[in-house]
């Protein structure tokens, strides 16, 4: 038997079992799953934000540029109007990191950088459309990679990330428009820990979501135009950054949406005083907004804006020719030699 052979034997064995197991699940406890409620798109006003950003080292600095977009979608007489902010094609930021700062340091700031432009377009977009949905791309905290130790030269920006992280929570709580993430690629296993602790706690079968992460065992548990129950995104208090957010982690769930027959589960965060509410609002208006290609669920605003935020090499170049036009032969910014081997 080659090795491909016995590659996707393992692969298919263990799908199998995943589906037996939900098969087993679904027929126990049917409540851990419901129908997303039909949502009429009239009237409604969706905001997605994604941003763009890239990264090059050279000999003496790290060149970085970013841009953040915000797409606002109103659904009106049968036509869909898109407002952008701060426009349609904005010119990226760029700046440089310089060799005072350790690799580690360099990559939490650079994305801290990113989340940071993410954040403020968002609270932008959130007093200027008033939208009733605020969807990012993305979790609404922050990654443990943007999480800096706090001796770290990152920490000092950090701190100003999360207090704008918080003003956005505010900002979306007191004007009554919901807030929640898109998780693209999400690997998370929180919605199997959930199981494993409340539904499998001390049977054999348990080990089946040992190696699952939760999109892997959820595509097998939902059909399609289906949820989870939604799940609290905060009851580990120990997950990195979750007490800089103060009572706002007690406000943070998730939910698990399926749009599309032939692709994985979609993974919302979103913040909430009424869960229940909230995550019935929010998956009925996500899957219907990811539900137009079978094999490609993901929210047509957030679609819209990673088109418009993404950014290319060529951007990047442009940058770096600019600077070297003003520098000329600065060994700064001299190419690593490892990208100009001549063979």
């Amino acid at each position: 038997m080659d090795a491909a052979t016995q590659i996707a034997k393992h692969i298919s064995d263990t799908s199998s079992e995943r589906k037996k197991l939900s098969e087993q699940i679904l027929k126990s406890n049917p409540e851990i799953v419901s129908k997303v409620q039909k949502q009429d798109l009239k009237g409604l006003k969706i905001c997605g934000v994604d941003g763009g950003f890239l990264r090059k080292e050279f000999h003496g600095v790290t060149l970085l540029i970013r841009r953040a977009v915000g797409v606002c979608f109103e659904y009106k007489k049968g036509q869909v109007l898109a407002q952008y902010l701060p426009e349609k094609n904005p010119q990226p930021e760029s700046f440089v990191l310089t060799p005072d700062f350790s690799p580690e340091d360099a990559n939490v700031i650079a994305n801290l950088k990113r989340v940071e432009l993410e954040i403020k377009v968002a609270l932008e977009c959130a007093q200027k459309f008033s939208p009733d949905l605020l969807l990012l791309d993305g979790s609404i905290v922050l990654h443990p990679s943007s999480i800096p130790k706090k001796d770290s030269a990152a920490y000092e920006l950090y701190k100003q990330v999360i207090l704008m992280l918080r003003d956005l929570y505010k900002c979306c709580e007191d004007n009554q428009i919901m807030l929640a993430g898109a998780c693209e690629d999400s690997r998370g296993k929180k919605f199997c820990n959930v199981l494993s602790n409340q539904l499998l706690r001390g049977k054999p079968e348990a080990r089946v979501l040992d190696c699952a992460n939760d999109t892997t065992f959820l595509y097998y548990l939902l059909n399609v135009g289906e949820r989870t129950n939604h799940f609290s995104y905060t009851a580990s208090e120990d997950l990195p950054g979750l007490s800089d957010i103060g009572e706002w982690r007690r406000k943070i769930f998730g939910v698990y949406v399926k749009p599309a027959e032939f692709d994985r589960p979609l993974r919302i965060d979103f913040l909430a005083s009424n869960p229940q509410l909230q995550a019935d609002k929010i998956a009925a208006i996500v899957n219907a907004i990811s539900k137009h290609n079978k094999t490609y669920a993901y929210p047509s605003v957030l679609i819209e804006a990673d088109a418009r935020a993404k950014l290319s090499e060529p951007d990047l170049r442009a940058f770096y020719h600019s600077l070297k036009e003003k520098l000329g032969m600065d060994p700064s910014i001299f190419e690593l030699r490892r990208e100009q081997r001549p063979i």
